[in-house]
């Protein structure tokens, strides 16, 4: 018994699925049923039409073969039917429910349509009382073509359209089965034919219709579900750009703090490393740079002891020691020792060194840093390590030497972290121009105020120098050629307007520019200085 009643449990579950389906199907029926009654009231006016117009041809044409008052009397009768028809449309139009009746509405509609069929049917009477053939076979073609057309209005109420035709064709296919004449004969079985034909016909075409309205209903309730898909997805995506948003402003409050901190870090006299909880590099500040000989971009990611090559003080020659490891293994800091630094030229030089290690919040260690100075044998040798920008005297633009300097430093950034600056190069002819008709201090003039109209185009991290008398050279660092135009336009135009006043005199200036990316040391050889 209790294996009958999980039986009879696991046969119930499944079907929970299958009955929302047969709730669905059974909406989407109703659907198209009220839609079908719509279709056919909406027809009506022009089947009333056209079934009054025929009608009143035919009266017209029997008008002298048949008694006048039973043509007016049959006509009349069309007329009667019809109005009640129009009647009944105009009700249906009125009811604010009529959907949810399809089947009452359907009723009338059929009951209206048996009475136009009895109508035409009727038209048999007026084929008996005619002796004259030609009429007789005209309202063969009128019935038949009524039934015909009655299709094309009625077909989505396939009973409506049943009860009319039968009630319309077959009393005249009847009367000419029964005249006893051959051809008359014929053309009965032809009527009966035709009626079986046009039934056969209405059913497929009302099936065919109502296949089309309910994939047309079951497109509209995917089209809803794929909306109310599309809404809560949007809702869903507002949300992430919330969060997303609310990431990026931490993430940007962290990089700035990261940025605030290396920059005090650059600023300290003495060289600082930092690692990784793998002994790999992350940051080197300038005084690091000039103690090593590496630059950040060199040794970043690269382990210490390749980057920072310490000896002991006993052996100078192979003695390498490894306080950072130690440090990081027993998590303590190590105060200022000795020890021979190897840079990157092999030159080696005495320094002093302290290691400290870096925790997180939940205390897990996650690098080290690294201070260090020269001792004060080497103070003098290492400033020769430590060479300064320096300005030119004239414009207090950056002097050739510092200008190639910082090319040589990006280039090497640009090659080790896959980077792109650009250079560009200024030329003003009519510097010298100046300088030969007007003399040195016109020409000095002129440099100084080419030198202050260039500082105003910049940012302030990029590095603006005077190469010669007439030239000018710009390193715009982290800037692909692309995003270099805008600014080369601006210049351009700025150095265009520019009027330089002398002796009464105001002088417009033609710039040259010239634009190369940097990327890699090799390049530097290609760069358009004079």
């Amino acid at each position: 018994m209790e294996q009958s009643g999980t039986d009879t449990l696991r046969s119930v579950e499944p079907a929970e699925p299958q009955t929302r389906q047969e709730k669905a199907r059974t909406q989407r029926r109703a659907q198209v049923d009220a839609e079908l009654v719509r279709l056919v009231y909406a027809q009506a006016p022009l089947g009333i039409t056209t079934s009054l117009v025929v009608a009143a041809l035919v009266a017209f044409a029997h008008w002298d073969v048949v008694e006048t008052s039973l043509i007016v009397g049959w006509f009349i009768g069309h007329v009667l039917v019809n109005v009640f028809r129009l009647l009944l449309i105009q009700a249906y139009g009125s009811d604010l429910r009529a959907k949810a009746k399809p089947q009452t509405w359907g009723n009338w509609y059929t009951l209206t349509s048996a009475g136009s069929g009895v109508a035409w049917g009727s038209t048999a009477l007026l084929t008996a009382l005619s002796q004259s053939p030609s009429h007789q076979y005209f309202v063969a073609f009128v019935v038949g073509g009524m039934v015909s057309g009655g299709l094309a209005v009625l077909s989505p109420l396939t009973r409506a359209y049943v009860v009319f035709s039968v009630l319309a064709l077959l009393p005249v296919a009847l009367w000419f089965l029964l005249q006893g004449d051959q051809i008359y004969f014929l053309m009965g079985l032809l009527g009966i034919l035709l009626l079986s034909v046009m039934l056969l016909t209405a059913r497929r075409l009302n099936a065919s219709l109502t296949r089309s309205l309910d994939l047309s209903f079951a497109n509209a309730e995917l089209a809803n579900t794929v909306s109310a898909a599309c809404d809560e997805t949007v809702r869903i995506n507002r949300e992430l750009e919330r969060e997303v948003a609310a990431r990026r402003r931490i993430e940007a409050w962290l990089k700035r703090e990261k940025e605030r901190a290396q920059t005090t870090l650059q600023s300290l006299g003495d060289a600082v490393i930092t690692t990784d909880a793998g002994c790999r590099i992350d940051f080197v500040n300038p005084a690091a740079e000039q103690l090593t000989g590496w630059s950040l971009a060199d040794a970043h990611d690269r382990p210490l002891e390749e980057v920072f090559r310490l000896h002991g003080k006993a052996d100078r020659r192979d003695g390498r020691a490894d306080p950072v490891r130690h440090c990081l293994s027993e998590a303590v800091t190590q105060g200022f020792g000795d020890g021979i630094l190897e840079r990157k030229d092999k030159v080696r030089i005495s320094v002093q060194h302290s290691w400290a290690p870096i925790q997180d919040s939940v205390g897990e260690l996650s690098g080290s840093v690294l201070v260090f100075r020269a001792s004060s044998e080497q103070s003098t040798a290492v400033g020769t390590f430590a060479t300064e920008d320096s300005a030119d005297s004239l414009t207090g633009l950056l002097d050739r030497p510092s200008f190639e300097r910082r090319l040589l430093r990006a280039a090497a950034t640009a090659e080790s972290a896959g980077i792109e600056h650009v250079v560009l190069r200024v030329r003003v002819d009519e510097c010298d121009t100046v300088r030969d008709l007007h003399g040195k201090q016109a020409g000095d003039e002129l440099l100084r105020s080419l030198a202050g109209l260039l500082r105003g185009q910049f940012r302030e991290t990029d590095s603006v120098a005077r190469l010669s008398n007439s030239e000018f050279g710009i390193l715009l660092e982290h800037c692909p050629v692309e995003g270099a135009q805008p600014v080369v336009e601006k210049v351009d135009l700025a150095i265009a307007g520019f009027r330089f006043p002398w002796a009464g005199q105001e002088l417009a200036l033609t710039p040259e520019l010239e634009v190369k990316a940097l990327r890699a040391r090799a390049e530097l050889e290609s760069l358009p200085l004079p």
